[in-house]
């Protein structure tokens, strides 16, 4: 009897001492999850610990692949770049800056509608998806044939696109289309082999320039018509633009400058380098000049149609390294008052701002490869927030390729005067 006595007293106490050990580690368990910031989905946001929500991303209506900075607000974000991750479509976009509830971050260049879009974290804790759009940078409106060059080019107040054609290696004269359409005839072959600039003037009529001491006048279904004869046979005019008042100011290799008012009335300059291109904008002549030791934009306050203000250079091209051996062919201008130079470079179009800094546009993106060269050889505005740009480029040693570029700059063109 002692014995199973002895065994009960045993067991009972043992069960005891299971009993209090188990309450004491239930009671340490429930007070280590009350304190613990770690717990799973506990919402401390920006310390890793839960899942990353994403609130909005702007901008709203989509961004331009390779290019657009896309700011991303949310909670529970990391502030430190290396542990935090952002993904659209499975690309891995460029962090620019980050805090708990905020990411700014380069699209990547990838393009897509309804792009699925994930921040995570680096203990992998990933948001959930949302979706966004990424646009391209440029699309080609018309594909055009490996017999094809294309040169200058315009486009009216209806959005038609104009160009100046060779196929054959043959110049075919001026030919519009709108985006999607093949082009069609519209001005027929004069003396030119190509344009080397083109401007609408007033009433959409199309005034063209190739080399000789003449504007000419470009309608549908006609061969080209002088518009202004310049006095000298030895002038080669290559490069115009409108102001304002209707006034066709004209440059080119002749050593001289010219302003053409409504009525035919030529005043001329005398201004003794190359003159690649004219810009008029706000009040402004800007001339891309080379005068043989350096390449530069000129520009002069236009007082009247007779008279210019005092010379001033506006931006030193030659100064830029990478574009030093490189030629300005065309300019233009936002609404904004940056200024756009198309060029021959890796990057072919270069933009400078008012206060003097410049970087490419889009850096890396206005290009066709492979290319073993390239050149943007002509610039204008459309009606929204397009530039039309003419793109030459060698995929090979033995060929030149060219086509059209409709660049989305997200915001509008400086005037077009004559057009506009």
């Amino acid at each position: 009897m002692k014995k199973n006595n002895l065994q009960k007293w045993i067991i009972k106490n043992t069960l005891l001492v299971l009993l209090a050990l188990s309450v004491v580690f239930v009671i340490g368990c429930e007070d280590d999850s009350t304190n613990n910031p770690y717990e799973e989905n506990a919402n401390y946001a920006g310390d890793g610990s839960g899942q990353p929500v994403v609130s909005q991303i702007s901008p709203v209506d989509g961004a331009i692949a390779g290019v657009t900075e896309v700011t991303i607000t949310g909670s529970n974000f990391l502030d430190s770049e290396e542990k935090l991750m952002v993904s659209f479509g499975g690309a891995e976009a460029e962090i620019i800056s980050t805090s708990k509830t905020e990411i700014k971050v380069k699209a990547p260049n990838l393009i897509g509608d309804q792009l699925t879009v994930r921040v995570g974290t680096d203990n992998e804790l990933w948001s959930d998806i949302v979706y966004y759009d990424l646009k391209p940078a440029f699309t080609i409106p018309n594909a055009f044939s490996k017999d094809e060059e294309v040169f200058a080019v315009a486009v009216n107040s209806a959005e038609e696109i104009f160009v100046s054609m060779k196929a054959f290696n043959a110049g075919v004269g001026i030919k519009k289309f709108s985006e999607g359409t093949k082009p069609v005839a519209f001005a027929l072959k004069g003396g030119e082999t190509f344009w080397n600039d083109l401007k609408f003037g007033k009433n959409d009529t199309l005034i063209g320039v190739y080399g000789v001491r003449a504007l000419f006048k470009l309608l549908e279904g006609e061969k080209p018509s002088a518009y202004t004869r310049f006095a000298s046979s030895s002038y080669r005019v290559s490069a115009f633009d409108f102001d304002k008042d209707g006034v066709i100011w004209v440059g080119g290799s002749a050593g001289m400058l010219f302003s053409v008012q409504p009525d035919g009335t030529i005043t001329e300059f005398e201004f003794a380098p190359v003159i690649n291109a004219v810009k008029v904008y706000d009040g402004y002549l800007y001339l891309a000049i080379d005068d043989g030791s350096e390449k530069s934009v000129k520009r002069f306050v236009i007082n009247s149609s007779t008279e210019l203000g005092t010379e001033e250079t506006y931006f030193a091209f030659s100064n830029v390294f990478e574009y030093a051996l490189n030629d300005i062919n065309a300019i233009t201008f936002s609404n904004d008052g940056d200024m756009y130079l198309a060029t021959n470079q890796e990057d072919p179009i270069l933009t400078v701002h008012s206060n003097g800094t410049y970087e490419p546009l889009y850096t890396g993106i206005l290009q066709i490869t492979p290319n073993l060269e390239q050149s943007v050889i002509s610039l204008y505005w459309g009606n929204d927030k397009f530039l039309y740009a003419t793109y030459t480029y060698k995929p090979d040693a033995e060929t030149q390729l060219s086509t059209i570029f409709k660049i989305d700059m997200q915001k509008l063109g400086a005037p077009q005067h004559g057009r506009d």
